[in-house]
């Protein structure tokens, strides 16, 4: 019960099952980063997205979903929060099938890594302009400042790497608690 739980396999009949475990899903008890496979024993459920959002909303994203069709195939979904086209889509995406014994591609991890390329998408950041030398807030002129400082040089690095655009949503003083 002290550690947390980082591969995790959930068997569900139907939404309400997934809904038992999701209540139960917490930092205290997994590693939100790990890895989730929940086995549908009665096929495709129509909540799969429902179940995607949710964990999607408390940042489970290493989940696959894993069930058998009508036909004998057993499909294997994920989603894939960043693409070209989206930011934030839960959208279920078939990555593999398994099918008279083999799968129907190559695939080394049934885990994709979706947190390398965010294609550009906005991620909100909240900063202190009061918190000298980490970050330097000068006026250039009435409405525009120039941020610098070695948490800027951090932020902006990993934008740079990582692909994606800072949406500064706070830039205010540290260390004030309001009633």
């Amino acid at each position: 019960s002290s550690r947390r739980r980082r591969c995790n396999i959930f068997i569900i009949k139907f939404y309400e099952d997934f809904a038992k475990i999701y209540q139960e899903i917490s930092e205290n008890k997994f590693r939100l980063n790990g890895f989730y496979a929940f086995v549908l024993v009665c096929g495709e459920i129509r909540e799969v997205q429902k179940i995607f959002e949710s964990l999607w909303a408390i940042q489970v994203y290493n989940v696959n979903i894993i069930f058998k069709d009508e036909s004998g195939k057993v499909l294997i979904k994920t989603f894939m929060p960043f693409s070209i086209d989206n930011c934030n889509d839960t959208s279920p995406v078939l990555i593999n099938e398994f099918k008279d014994g083999k799968f129907a591609s190559e695939v080394d991890n049934f885990y994709p890594k979706k947190m390398r390329n965010l294609y550009g998408c906005s991620v909100r950041v909240a900063i202190a302009n009061d918190d000298e030398p980490h970050v330097i807030l000068r006026a250039q002129n009435s409405t525009f400042y120039e941020l610098s400082g070695l948490d800027m040089k951090i932020l902006n690095t990993l934008a740079s790497r990582m692909n994606f655009q800072i949406n500064f949503t706070y830039i205010g003083q540290v260390g004030f608690f309001l009633e």
